[in-house]
């Protein structure tokens, strides 16, 4: 049987062991104890162990001459998705670490290999699901509403936006009583530049859109507190020139402080239009079950 084509770096992270990660894909036995996370179409998102690290990898085919095209230039989703993490790495917002972008021809099909770091943690749809089961007690409810909401407010302060800010996407996992909010697939990450409001809503409604598509929706006042936590963070940090560690663990005291600055009902005032996106989407299940699996991630 002919070997397989080699793989060859075309990205790195700051280690620039891009070559040792190419070489690891094509020879270290690691699909033997992959485990399969998605399967959707081209893209196929295996988690396994490379170089004794726990990672995640995204593979991209690309049949057609416009897909293996833009993979040579560099442009194609597991580039989008690279450079989406770069602009949260910059910010210090958490995301999973880009360790290596691979590609590899084979016949007539090229693919592409994005290498992650794998992010450790129940995804937040997973949280909501078990929230929604009465698994999960009310003050670490509190804390992930908060928390959620003031990652929103982070990433608008830095002036970007993620198209596909779903929960399947959003990693939740806790330093003592604090959780941390991770973001695993950034190929929806992009600057915010024009019609700021509308993408704004857009991914504030995200957020909603796949808990109402599989049933996991939260009450009525743990959106609130997300929205209201999204708005102190973002006047904290994008006029208040917070740190980022400040702005995304404000306690209650504090948030209270900052909202009471603003306009009465501005931490809500954002929820009408972000109910009519919702309104317009048509029907919200997802085409893959990201609650199908319990282990399952959307990296």
């Amino acid at each position: 049987m002919p070997a397989r084509p080699k793989w060859h770096p075309r990205r790195q992270g700051p280690r620039a062991d891009g070559q040792a990660w190419a070489d690891a894909l094509g020879s270290e036995p690691w699909s033997d104890s992959a485990e399969l996370l998605k399967e959707d179409g081209d893209v196929r998102v295996l988690s396994t162990t490379l170089r004794d690290r726990a990672v995640v990898l995204k593979f991209y085919r690309h049949g057609g001459p416009r897909g293996r095209v833009r993979s040579r230039l560099g442009v194609a989703a597991a580039d989008r998705h690279w450079a989406g993490a770069a602009l949260l790495a910059a910010e210090e917002i958490p995301c999973a670490e880009m360790l290596a972008l691979a590609s590899r021809r084979d016949g007539g099909v090229r693919e592409d290999c994005l290498i992650m770091g794998r992010l450790e943690g129940q995804t937040l749809l997973q949280w909501l699901r078990d929230v929604r089961d009465g698994q999960v007690p009310i003050a670490p409810q509190h804390a992930v509403a908060q928390a959620v909401g003031a990652q929103v407010g982070c990433i608008l302060a830095a002036e970007l936006h993620n198209r596909d800010h779903k929960p399947s996407n959003l990693i939740v996992r806790f330093e003592g009583e604090r959780p941390i909010i991770a973001i695993a697939d950034c190929q929806g990450v992009k600057r915010l530049e024009r019609e700021k409001s509308r993408h704004t809503v857009r991914m504030q409604a995200s957020i909603a859109l796949e808990p109402i598509g599989t049933g996991v929706l939260p009450r009525r006042s743990l959106i609130a507190m997300a929205l209201a936590s999204a708005v102190a963070a973002y006047t904290a940090r994008r006029f208040g020139k917070a740190k980022l560690e400040d702005s995304m663990a404000m306690n209650s005291t504090e948030r209270r402080a900052v909202l009471r600055s603003l306009p009465r009902g501005t931490a809500l005032a954002a929820w009408p239009k972000i109910a009519e996106r919702i309104a317009i989407h048509g029907d919200p299940t997802p085409k893959v079950a990201p609650l199908a699996d319990p282990k399952a991630t959307e990296q």
